[in-house]
Formats: C-alpha cells, structure tokens, sequence
C-alpha cells in the first residue's frame, strides 16, 4: 500500500492508496502549529492508523508541506513556525523506521496532475495553485524539478510587472515574505478581494464580488477585468522561464470558470511576438490532487530504493 500526507496550515490529511493509486481510505486531523513534538506526534500516530486499517503497511512515506522544502527536506519558508529549521526527514525517517520522502504540496500537486491526470504525457507540467497563496510546482518527465535551493516555481513572489503597475495605478503592496509588490498580493483569493475595494466596492468576499461581475456590477468587472491581466501577467512570466507544456491551475480561485474563458488572449498579449498560450487546465484530482502526489512520492522512493 501507499500513503501519502498532505500537511495544511488548519489540516493534515492522510490518504491510502494501491500500487494502482487507486484511493482506499483518508482521514484528516487539526494541524499542530506551535509546538514541533506535537506536530511529529501527529504525523506517527496517523501512520500508526493507517498500518492498522491495512494487510500491508506502506514501505515508505510521501508527504506533501506547505512551504518551500529544501535538499535535506527540512521546511525553511512555512507558514507552520515549529517545524521552520527542523530536520524533518530524519527525524521521522527515525520514528516510523521506514523511508519518507517530502516535498512542497505546490510540488506534490504539479506530480500528481503529471501522472495520470490533466498533464499526462506532456514532458513539462506546470502546477500553479492560486489560492489563499500563489506558487506553483514544476515536472519535467515525471520527476519534480525543485531547483538549487528547492524554490523553482515560486512565481508568486517575483514582482508584479512594471506595466501592470502603470497600467492600472497600482500601489506596491507589502507581502508576507517581507517584500513589496509580490504577485501574490495582487493574484491570490485575498488580491482578488482587495482589487474589488481597490476599484470602491464594498465587497465582503470574493464569491459575493463574482456574484456581482455576473450581475453586471461596474466596479466588479473593472476588478476582475484588473485581476484578469495580473494574473495572466505572471504566468506569462512563468511560461517565459520554463516553457510549460500545460499548466494544470488548482486552488479556490480556479473555481471561478470565467478565468479558463478569458486567460489565454490576455497571457498571449503579455508574451513575445509569436509565442503561443500553452493549454491551461483544470486539475482532474481537484483538491485531493495534493495528498495523491504525496502517494506517488512514496512509491518513487520505494522504486528508487529497491534498484
């Protein structure tokens, strides 16, 4: 059997699957945040679980973070503060007694999309999640490239374009990895909110600023029409520096089926003379895309050590 984790900033939630990935069970638990010990605990006792509900135990572990993983897969960028400058693998390599391969959940989505789902047999798949963050994850030939420090694919924090800003009078706004102007801030669920009160209106949430764009409300669609460009903006960046195949997007702002209509002319008018949008599309794994590629992780690791 597989398991696969996927670690949330409010949830953890194991999955079981076959050697065809084919899910058998899930659970999920609230998420330590403050406490490493506690947050370690969580992850022994769910695997504890999963061994009792199943003939054959796992051989070996894929959990997908939040967060950038580096080389030693240790979190050094989460939004979870006790596990930030922890050694991870070991220590539950140490605990379970069994191998445990970990990853950044952008990346564990990019690989599952990438094997059997919406990026199947495209070389290079783009995993872009634009959601309560922004980043992506990138796999060439079914293998997650994570770069020279684990960070390819964080798009979200490379500064929203200079045109962008001129364009539309945007203030540089402060984002939480301590820099100015970062795409998430404009591109991300709460992004989308701020536009909608950037242009004067008086939205709540994003579903009531998307109940109003199809209402005909002037100040939504000048804010969504905004949120448009940014977003296909950066993803022009991002089909710039890798040249994606596909781009499976994920994430609660994928929900709205306007964006899929009006992304492709708006990302070409942003690229190169010449260039073509590569085929963007929906995640055929949806939100349970995550914890699946966590599983396809562990069965990479049991291959790689049975060579």
């Amino acid at each position: 059997m597989l398991y696969g984790i996927d670690v949330g900033g409010t949830k953890i939630e194991i999955a079981i699957f076959d050697e065809n990935l084919k899910r058998q069970d899930g659970w999920r638990v609230d998420t330590p945040k403050d406490c490493y010990r506690d947050f370690i605990d969580a992850i022994i006792s769910l695997i504890a679980q999963a061994d009792q509900r199943v003939e054959q135990p796992a051989k070996a572990i894929g959990i997908g973070m939040i967060g950038i993983v580096d080389d030693n897969g240790n979190c050094v960028s989460s939004n979870l503060p006790c596990v930030n400058g922890m050694s991870l693998v070991e220590d539950l390599t140490r605990s379970l007694v069994r191998p445990v391969a970990i990853d950044s959940d952008m990346n564990t989505f990019a690989l599952s999309e990438s094997l059997g789902g919406a990026g199947a047999g495209i070389d290079m798949v783009l995993g872009a999640i634009v959601g309560t963050g922004t980043g992506s994850g990138l796999v060439v030939k079914e293998q997650i490239y994570k770069g020279r420090s684990g960070i390819a694919g964080e798009w979200g924090h490379v500064p929203i374009s200079a045109t962008l800003v001129q364009r539309y009078q945007l203030p540089l706004r402060a984002c939480g990895c301590g820099g100015f102007g970062c795409a998430e801030t404009y591109i991300a669920g709460p992004g989308l909110l701020w536009l909608g009160q950037h242009c004067g209106g008086q939205f709540v949430d994003n579903p009531e600023l998307i109940a109003a764009l199809r209402g005909g409300d002037e100040r939504a669609e000048k804010a969504f029409a905004i949120y448009l460009d940014c977003l296909a903006g950066s993803l022009a960046q991002a089909i710039l520096h890798y040249d994606p195949g596909v781009i499976v997007i994920g994430g609660g702002v994928s929900n709205i089926r306007e964006i899929f209509h009006r992304l492709p002319a708006l990302i070409e008018a942003h690229l190169l003379p010449g260039m073509s949008v590569p085929a963007l599309k929906r995640p055929r794994f949806g939100d349970a895309s995550g914890v699946r590629g966590a599983a396809i992780m562990a069965q990479q690791l049991c291959q790689k050590t049975a060579r």
